[in-house]
């Protein structure tokens, strides 16, 4: 027998590729107020930096990752190996 609200749950990775697409959104709502660093984008941007945070980046190699991610038009693992080896 399989659990399958365990086949359901997210992994870490599947998370942050939501959240990022998420700030990928936000960036081009049609109400940029949702776009703000003090809003909507900012408290999306920090839970990605926090997610990161639990698989030991730092804070600034999180936002690194981030800022890669989203002008590359990458994934976050293809942004966070991108970063991470310079």
């Amino acid at each position: 027998m399989t659990d399958t609200a365990a086949e359901a749950r997210p992994t870490t990775a599947e998370l942050g590729e939501q959240l990022l697409n998420l700030l990928r959104a936000l960036n081009m709502a049609e109400d940029q107020e949702l776009a703000r660093w003090h809003g909507a984008y900012g408290d999306t941007r920090e839970a990605l930096i926090k997610l990161l945070g639990t698989q030991d980046w730092g804070r600034g190699m999180a936002i690194d990752a981030i800022h890669h991610a989203i002008t590359k038009h990458v994934t976050l693992r293809e942004a966070m190996l991108a970063t991470q080896t310079g």
